[in-house]
């Protein structure tokens, strides 16, 4: 990789680093954590109604642990489904 190459990619990462600095101070501010924007984008990302199950999340970003720790923690409610021994995240 020639000097152009490799400046252009430090450069790139400067900016990601500082890109990934204020979101976690933007999340550190509003109470999130960088994992709950997370499963709160990719809900977004699935579009309306907003909800998907936490193995849906699981095989979008392996967050089956986190899902839990987050419906504990009241930051958003699971709807209860019948039937089903796990509900939908929303």
């Amino acid at each position: 990789m020639g000097p152009v190459k490799e400046a252009i990619f430090a450069r790139l990462a400067i900016l990601a680093r500082h890109a990934s600095q204020a979101r976690r101070a933007t999340l550190d501010s509003d109470g999130l954590r960088n994992w709950q924007y997370r499963v709160l984008l990719t809900l977004r990302r699935l579009g309306p109604p907003y909800i998907g199950s936490p193995s849906l999340l699981a095989e979008h970003l392996g967050l089956t642990k986190m899902v839990v720790a987050t419906e504990s923690q009241s930051a958003w409610q699971a709807p209860s489904e019948p039937g089903r021994s796990r509900s939908a995240a929303s």
